[in-house]
């Protein structure tokens, strides 16, 4: 199930805001980015080799949901977006890197708690092509929360099963290089038991980290060896009529855990707990009353920055940030009067966080939407480190390259794909699709002339075997 709808707009990359969405707000910070009408929003982020990232989301089209990746240039432009899809309908819960400047995803198939769920996984590589598919069942159906990925290569995923006619339990398998399964275990805290999030540990096991039912709905946490062995399990209760639960695991440099969410008592608050290698408890804050805690990451100066989402009317996107010792230097709510906004994730470049989330401004459709603020909480333009070249397939310029780039009105454009394109399209600056042919092979011309395209900003959308790409073009 999706995490609450919330809203958005664009204020930083005119460039990429001109193109992919079809209204300009003003008052909002930031980049969105997603498709006219279509449900889009991010879960999580990961940042790249080359100084960008890559945002793991959703998109909602004709009422099924799909896993969506988005990579973005080291100057915060889109260079790339890719949709993941399943007959069934799917979602994404988990987006981790790889050894090789990809990606894993993680989330499910089929109806949400029908007890008939199946794990779906992916790994990516660096342009969003489709390296592996996997999947994982379970007799009461199963999600995947996690997808991580060895030093040695290897990989664990960890999640739940989910049917509610019985106790869920935390499952927990490991892979070689080659994805088989070398074992496959569960643990149970005797209730209805939810793996969210997972994370490696230094000496090269896991960390789960969810909910449980017992006693009430509050925090619950397993670390295990690299044979799936336990080494501790505990449960963490800030009060007995609470209700608790998070969603993000950030491993710390002194060998801990930190680990973002929410109880609920009087009010709903985003609640921060960090944990040492033994799991116990070394920071416990909650924060205002009437937030929510989703994810977030421990930052280079040794404190946390937690991301989430204000109950406010609207909602707006709410981060905070501690010190070491979890004393709040500051917290902020980003969003505009008259839109709904919310964040889900976080990361750090330099002296720079990125805060991800969704907008809905038009109250029909939502989506993504990046902030990016300094240090103290303002909010400022992408500044991403210079980093190397994006990773290019070999035998072609690109996984998805179009040139000239600016292009003459009255000329032509080469579109080509590392996979056979089916069909191209131009979108323009209020998002209207001006221009759309057909296409079967890797390479297609686009007559620029017979488009009868005005000079300006475009995005041009391909379908391919492999997915959607798209980038931003300019035309004089």
């Amino acid at each position: 199930m999706k995490p609450s709808s919330v809203i958005l707009k664009f204020l930083f990359s005119i460039l990429v805001l001109l193109v992919a969405a079809p209204h300009l707000y003003a008052q909002l910070p930031g980049v969105t980015y997603g498709e006219p009408g279509v449900q889009s929003w991010g879960i999580q982020v990961i940042p790249t080799t080359d100084g960008g990232f890559m945002v793991g989301g959703g998109k909602t089209k004709t009422s099924k949901n799909a896993y969506w990746v988005v990579k973005f240039s080291n100057k915060g432009v889109v260079q790339w977006d890719s949709v993941y899809t399943d007959t069934a309908g799917c979602f994404l819960w988990a987006i981790e890197p790889t050894l090789d400047n990809g990606a894993l995803l993680a989330g499910y198939t089929g109806v949400q708690f029908g007890g008939q769920e199946t794990a779906l996984m992916f790994k990516i590589d660096s342009v969003g092509r489709v390296v592996k598919r996997l999947v994982g069942h379970h007799a009461l159906g199963v999600h995947a929360h996690w997808f991580g990925q060895r030093t040695d290569s290897g990989y664990y995923w960890c999640g739940h099963t989910t049917d509610e006619r019985s106790s869920a339990v935390l499952v927990l398998q490991r892979l070689d290089k080659n994805f088989n399964t070398l074992w496959d275990s569960s643990y149970s805290f005797d209730g209805f038991d939810h793996a969210h999030c997972g994370a490696l540990t230094q000496d090269g096991g896991t960390v789960q980290l969810g909910h449980t039912s017992y006693k009430g709905t509050h925090y619950c946490a397993v670390r295990t060896d690299s044979n799936g062995a336990v080494v501790w399990s505990r449960m963490y209760i800030s009060d007995t009529t609470a209700e608790e639960e998070p969603y993000g695991i950030y491993a710390t440099k002194e060998g801990g855990f930190a680990c973002f969410g929410s109880s609920f008592t009087d009010a709903n608050r985003a609640w921060l707990l960090v944990l040492d290698s033994a799991g116990e408890a070394v920071i416990n804050e909650h924060f205002s009353a009437n937030t929510s805690g989703y994810s977030g990451i421990q930052t280079s100066d040794g404190g946390y920055l937690l991301c989430g989402t204000s109950e406010t009317n609207p909602p707006d996107l709410y981060a905070v940030k501690t010190d070491a010792e979890g004393t709040v230097q500051w917290e902020r709510t980003y969003g505009s009067p008259s839109g709904a906004e919310g964040g889900y994730a976080a990361f750090q470049h330099g002296d720079q966080y990125a805060l991800v989330g969704e907008v809905d401004y038009t109250q029909t459709y939502t989506q993504l939407w990046t902030v990016f603020v300094d240090t103290a909480g303002d909010t400022t333009g992408y500044a991403g480190p210079q980093g190397a070249a994006s990773v290019k397939p070999p035998g072609i310029a690109a996984d998805f390259a179009i040139y000239p780039n600016p292009a003459k009105s009255g000329g032509t454009l080469t579109v080509i794909a590392a996979s056979q394109l089916k069909d191209v399209e131009l979108i323009n600056a209020v998002g209207q699709r001006v221009y759309s042919q057909q296409a079967n092979a890797r390479r297609c011309t686009v007559n620029l002339k017979s488009a009868s395209l005005a000079p300006g900003t475009y995005l041009i959308r391909a379908t391919t075997s492999e997915g959607v790409r798209s980038a931003v073009i300019s035309i004089q």
